[in-house]
């Protein structure tokens, strides 16, 4: 992908992100195929299956007890069990590199 279009695509998936986190909700299991695009090009998050409202019970952390998410794009703070941090960023460094090389990420990235 052109430089360009990686920012262009990177702005609409944070501004996504940021419409998703103004109301306090954190997605938890953004990935590309959890992505996609409108024809008007702004990015559009699927799949809240994992999410969490941070000023609501979190029934899923009371009922599960290891983390739960898609490993290669889970951010360390999931991996200790957090589901609260809405800044992961290691998460979405690896997601940047999907995007813009087409490559699946290797399971080292997230150890």
């Amino acid at each position: 992908m052109p430089c360009d279009e990686v920012a262009d695509t990177g702005l609409k998936i944070t501004n996504a992100l940021d419409d998703l986190h103004r109301p306090h909700v954190i997605h938890l299991d953004v990935k590309p195929s959890n992505i996609m695009f409108r024809p008007t090009g702004d990015a559009v998050l699927l799949d809240f299956g994992l999410s969490h409202h941070d000023q609501l019970p979190d029934l899923m952390k009371e009922e599960f007890r290891v983390p739960f998410g898609t490993a290669p794009y889970m951010s360390p703070e999931q991996l200790l069990g957090v589901r609260n941090d809405p800044r992961s960023a290691g998460a979405s460094r690896r997601n940047r590199k999907v995007v813009i090389s087409g490559a699946k990420p290797r399971k080292q990235c997230w150890r």
